[in-house]
C-alpha cells in the first residue's frame, strides 16, 4: 500500500516540512500546539472572549432569577383563598389574646409566600370592631393548601368578638429571588 507520511504542514507558513521537525526551517515557528498562541494572539483572545460571554450569560440568567420579583399578586388575588377558619381566645399575662386558625387554598399555578393576612372581627350587629394583621411565612404551592394562624392582643372584651373574616391582602411569588 502507500508509504507512511514523512512530512507535515507547518502550522504558520503551511510549507511541507519533515514530520519529525519541532521547528519549521522556513519560518522558524515551533510546531507544538501552544506555539500558535505566541504568533496568533487572536486565538487566546477569542477563547477568553467566549469564556467571558459564558460567565456574563450565566450571571445575567441567575441575576434575573435573584432580582425577579415574580408575578404580581393583584393579577392572581382570587386564586389564593381562605377555605375555613375558626376564632378562639386565651388569657395571657392578664390580657386577652385573639387567635384565628384556618386553611389557605391556592387554586392557581403560581406558588405564593410571605402571605399577608387581615382578620376582621365583627360584633353581634355585624359592625367591624377590631382588625389584626399578620404575615404567614410559609409557602402555599400551586394547587395546594397550607394551614395558618393569626394571633394578636384583643382590645375589647371577648363578648364583643362574635364573627370574623380572614382576607388575603398580599403575597409574593415563591419563585422570585426575594
Amino acid at each position: 500500500m502507500g508509504e507512511a507520511r514523512r512530512t507535515k504542514t507547518c502550522r504558520l507558513c503551511y510549507m511541507e516540512i519533515d514530520a519529525r521537525a519541532e521547528k519549521c526551517p522556513y519560518c522558524q515557528q515551533w510546531q507544538h500546539r501552544l506555539a500558535l498562541t505566541t504568533v496568533r494572539p487572536a486565538i487566546p483572545s477569542l477563547i477568553g472572549l467566549a469564556v467571558m460571554v459564558a460567565v456574563l450569560g450565566f450571571a445575567a440568567y441567575t441575576g434575573r432569577r435573584l432580582w425577579w420579583s415574580g408575578e404580581d399578586f393583584a393579577n392572581h388575588a382570587g386564586e389564593l383563598t381562605v377555605t375555613g377558619s375558626r376564632m378562639d381566645f386565651w388569657n395571657v399575662n392578664g390580657g386577652l389574646r385573639a387567635m384565628v386558625v384556618g386553611k389557605l387554598r391556592n387554586k392557581g399555578s403560581v406558588p405564593w409566600k410571605y402571605i399577608e393576612l387581615e382578620c376582621q372581627f365583627y360584633d353581634a350587629e355585624g359592625k367591624l370592631v377590631d382588625v389584626g394583621h399578620e404575615s404567614h411565612s410559609g409557602t402555599v404551592l400551586s394547587h395546594g393548601e397550607a394551614a395558618f394562624s393569626v394571633g394578636f392582643d384583643a382590645d375589647l372584651p371577648r363578648e364583643a368578638y362574635v364573627g370574623h373574616q380572614v382576607i388575603v391582602r398580599a403575597a409574593r411569588d415563591a419563585r422570585s429571588g426575594w
